[in-house]
């Protein structure tokens, strides 16, 4: 943890893993993770206040264990590691320090879902009411339902459009804007709006690869992710209407199927 506080913030301006970005998308990831980084922090307060003397270094099942799932609980299962998350990710958005980005997500989290799922296994043991709990509240994001999720899904899908417009989609921004459409497909709520920004992430990630390196015309597809974000804040989009029929993405699916089929051959 300390290897990567040095590496976010570092005593000189050019840190290794920042990255250039042009103007617009560095104050928008700018802002965007100094709020997140706030919301964070106060966020991680906010959980060791609700868990009180529960709190413990290790994997530590306390006799009579009591269910939190108010409070600092309600928008994650495990909110002190969601915020420590986070809080890296942020930082590294505010520094455009893409080494940290990765190395977070690389490294930090598997380890922290590992953790996650092992004191899971034992709530659930001790009390069988958690996995009702588990199936509204998201693991590692903030559970985003309402209105913060259409405010938070507006701003996005207008920067996307910005963006575009203005021809600044780089390799960096690329990513940054991937990398949040991720977080945001964990952490929305119903499951089929958490779905469709998972696909949107991955169509992002196509079309932006051929405009940059095929041709630019590619980026136009971008604006039909655009109005498919917009229309999904009151509507199904085509990729909520596919997790209605499938509960998932059928090509996915069909390769799974085919895999289990050359197994049993």
């Amino acid at each position: 943890m300390l290897l990567l506080v040095l590496l976010l913030f570092p005593c000189w301006i050019g840190s290794w893993g920042q990255v250039a970005l042009p103007l617009i998308p560095y104050y928008f990831f700018f802002v965007l993770g100094s709020i997140g980084l706030l919301f964070a922090t106060g966020w991680h307060l906010w959980a060791k206040l609700n868990i009180g003397h529960l709190w413990s270094d290790g994997i530590e099942i306390k006799q009579n264990h009591p269910l939190r799932t108010t409070g600092a609980y309600a928008l994650a299962r495990h909110p002190m590691y969601a915020s420590l998350l986070l809080w890296c990710w942020c930082g590294s958005l505010i520094m455009a320090n893409a080494l940290t980005l990765v190395l977070v997500s690389a490294l930090f989290l598997p380890l922290m879902v590992h953790r996650a799922k092992a004191e899971e296994q034992w709530l659930l043991q001790k009390n069988p009411d958690y996995a009702l709990y588990r199936n509204n509240v998201r693991m590692m994001s903030v559970t985003l339902s309402g209105g913060w999720s259409v405010a938070v899904r507006l701003v996005l899908a207008l920067a996307l459009c910005c963006f575009t417009a203005t021809n600044q989609i780089t390799l960096t921004v690329l990513g940054g804007l991937v990398f949040i459409h991720l977080y945001l497909g964990y952490s929305l709520k119903p499951e089929k709006t958490a779905f469709s920004y998972r696909s949107k992430s991955g169509m992002m990630t196509v079309f932006g690869l051929l405009g940059l390196y095929i041709h630019p015309a590619f980026f136009y597809f971008f604006y039909v992710i655009v109005a498919m974000c917009l229309y999904g804040l009151k509507w199904n989009c085509p990729c909520m209407w596919v997790y209605e029929k499938y509960h998932g993405c059928p090509c996915f699916m069909l390769i799974k199927q085919c895999r289990l089929s050359l197994a049993k051959k």
